[in-house]
């Protein structure tokens, strides 16, 4: 299990939340973005992905057996992290109203939206941005600019 997984995850987040007050976004857990990281959940566990948009979906049930976890258990442990988190408000309280399990081709997936947001976020005194699939820190005049976005 990826020791870092919920932090990353907030921090993603934060960087989709700072994407602009017009747009939403959302995380799928248990949908690989590369074919790779797909290739290598083959290899471990002998999941077949479902392709969609470039996607594979690979499910959370491999993610379960390996936890000895149910679906209610998995999404608690992945609400908890947020809530003890440092993401700030509003983004939290609306990203934990807005966390649902979804099945696609028998493979469920954990769904997160990310409601518009009105000001810039910030996981404690940090702040990030999405750049493709890329979680990337802001910093001094990036900051700024980003910033600006909600004005």
């Amino acid at each position: 299990m990826n020791e870092n997984l919920y932090s990353d995850l907030v921090n993603t987040m934060c960087g989709i939340a700072n994407c602009g007050p017009d747009s939403d976004g959302f995380i799928f857990i248990g949908v690989a973005d590369k074919k790779s990281d797909a290739d290598r959940i083959f290899e471990l566990d002998g999941v077949i992905p479902d392709i969609i948009n470039n996607r594979y979906v690979v499910g959370i049930e491999r993610e379960l057996a390996i936890g000895g976890l149910s679906y209610d258990n998995y999404v608690d442990k992945i609400i908890s992290s947020i809530r003890v988190s440092e993401l700030s408000e509003p983004a939290k309280s609306q990203i934990l109203a807005s966390i649902d399990l979804i099945e696609y081709k028998s493979k469920n997936v954990v769904r997160i939206r990310m409601p518009k947001q009105t000001s810039l976020s910030f996981v404690g005194t940090d702040s990030y941005i999405r750049e493709g699939s890329n979680t990337i820190i802001l910093k001094g005049p990036r900051l700024l600019s980003i910033s600006k976005l909600f004005e």
